[in-house]
């Protein structure tokens, strides 16, 4: 009999929910524009140059631990200062 079920056979992939945060960022509705239209003529996603940014970030910042950013002299989180 015909299995009437329209997810049998398109299963995608995702990620487990615990592996993934949403990241909520306030900017100029101009600026986020510009940023979205030249994602998609560069043929990438908003989502996944903000990922590689915070990863760049990260590691220019010397953090060895991806969950969480290092941490300058004073204990407070963000780039290492200028010296």
């Amino acid at each position: 009999m015909f299995n009437k079920n329209p997810f049998m056979g398109k299963r995608k992939k995702q990620k487990d929910k615990e592996d993934t945060v949403k990241l909520v960022v306030r900017i100029e509705a101009d600026l986020r524009d510009a940023f979205i239209e030249t994602c998609q003529s560069m043929d990438t996603t908003a989502s996944r140059e903000v990922r590689r940014f915070i990863r760049k970030f990260l590691a220019r910042s010397g953090s060895t631990d991806a969950r969480g950013p290092a941490h300058d002299h004073d204990g407070s989180a963000g780039p290492p200062p200028d010296t």
